[in-house]
């Protein structure tokens, strides 16, 4: 709460002075240009992508209204809003009684803990969606959608996270299962022979987060609606469509 009191300070003082800052301008861009290039990345990128940079971006580019910040602290001032730190491999489990909700989860040194709230919120956001889960059945049937994944390079990481991870082994290595559909840089459908239907995009957030885990902000919703609408305009497809390159069989973008 100190470091949000310090922010909310330097972001007042940014607006007053209509002065932008910069280094957290170009975390933003550089978190959605990786997004934007996920889908390409081998199965330890995205591994790396997904646990090192968006937690540290999404720390830093998040954003709420100064009233709203001003709230929040006046409520932690006054003993009624409080952080509760947690390990890194926690997961949260609530149960709803009678009485409110009874809350489980691991304790930062991994012990386990159980809080009674008589409210309880869920203000996580949207959660990604499994492949499972999406409603159109006859598109999976058919082969139209598929499964997003991402191949590993190198065999022995992959089985190295296989007990953490939803690794499943093919005839050409091993790959990660991801949340959601597999799509291409248009957010057009890719189907079981590896090319970008021209005729179905998908710009649903909880089924592509998988492929494009940053999507916030209005910017991305602006930005997914000109890549469909471009690739609209350049008519259809005459030809069968050129297949995809296999995304993550290259060497690989190094983010360490």
């Amino acid at each position: 709460f100190e470091f949000f009191a310090d922010e909310l300070g330097v972001s007042r003082i940014s607006l007053e002075r209509k002065e932008p800052i910069h280094w957290k301008e170009m975390v933003n861009f550089l978190s959605a240009a990786a997004s934007a290039s996920a889908k390409h990345m081998s199965a330890e990128d995205i591994i790396r992508l997904r646990n090192n940079f968006m937690p540290l971006a999404s720390h830093i580019i998040a954003y709420i209204p100064h009233d709203s910040s001003e709230e929040l602290l006046a409520l932690h001032r006054a003993g009624k809003l409080d952080l509760i730190a947690v390990g890194p491999d926690n997961r949260l489990s609530v149960e709803k009684t009678s009485s409110g909700a009874t809350v489980s989860y691991l304790g930062k040194d991994g012990t386990p803990q159980q809080r009674h709230y008589d409210t309880f919120v869920d203000c996580v956001g949207q959660w990604q969606m499994p492949f499972e889960s999406f409603p159109f059945k006859t598109l999976i049937e058919h082969g139209t959608v598929t499964k997003a994944r991402l191949p590993f390079r190198e065999a022995e990481k992959a089985e190295f996270v296989s007990d953490l991870l939803p690794v499943v082994q093919t005839g050409n290595g091993y790959e990660l299962d991801l949340p959601g559909l597999s799509i291409d840089d248009d957010l057009r459908v890719v189907g079981v022979d590896g090319t970008a239907n021209p005729r179905i995009s998908i710009m649903s957030v909880p089924f592509i987060g998988g492929m494009n885990p940053d999507f916030s902000s209005l910017d991305f919703c602006e930005d997914a609606a000109r890549m469909i609408m471009n690739s609209f305009e350049r008519g259809p497809v005459i030809a069968a469509p050129q297949p995809i390159t296999r995304p993550g069989c290259g060497p690989g973008l190094d983010l360490q």
